[in-house]
């Protein structure tokens, strides 16, 4: 729904959007497929165990696994993360994996409809952070347990932005 409600205030007359910025307590670390998502713009998600998209979590212990479709159609928001009355599906861009569901909500056969088994939104996100200085990981958050970035700033910065990457991963 975030991604939903931004497109609708971002989106200009023209089809592009206005500058974006991002920022929260997203509770995933850089290496997890939340973070992946928000930054490269789609996610694989179908038999992705819950546990797992945050990338904190390491042991699967009995976690649910997401399913097709990830969130009911009387939401109204389509795989592109827009509202389906404002988003525009490009076919030749479709994710690659799709599922038969039927209306119930059960994968099985006929009578059945195409539902992609992936998310995705073009917003072309970027962090400020790196996720390490001088060779050492950022961190956001320190407790009892750990310390790790979980807190995030992202951008889209406008097309003719050379130095749009400072947010690129280095090892």
């Amino acid at each position: 729904m975030l991604l939903a409600e931004m497109g609708k205030v971002a989106r200009q007359q023209d089809g592009s959007y206005c500058p974006i910025i991002l920022c929260g307590d997203f509770n995933s670390v850089p290496s997890s497929p939340l973070y992946s998502f928000i930054r490269e713009g789609k996610l694989e998600y179908d038999g992705l165990p819950i546990s797992k998209i945050s990338g904190q979590e390491q042991a699967l212990r009995g976690q649910r696994l997401l399913s097709v479709p990830i969130w009911p159609k009387s939401l109204g928001i389509s795989h592109h993360c827009q509202y389906e009355t404002e988003s525009e599906i490009h076919p030749d861009e479709e994710c690659r994996n799709s599922v038969s569901v039927r209306e119930n909500g059960d994968k099985a056969s006929p009578p059945e409809t195409k539902v992609q088994s992936c998310i995705e939104h073009d917003f072309q996100l970027t962090s400020v952070y790196s996720h390490y200085l001088s060779g050492q990981p950022e961190i956001t958050t320190c407790h009892s347990r750990t310390a790790l970035t979980v807190d995030y700033i992202f951008y889209s910065a406008a097309k003719d932005n050379f130095s749009a990457g400072h947010g690129k991963e280095q090892a």
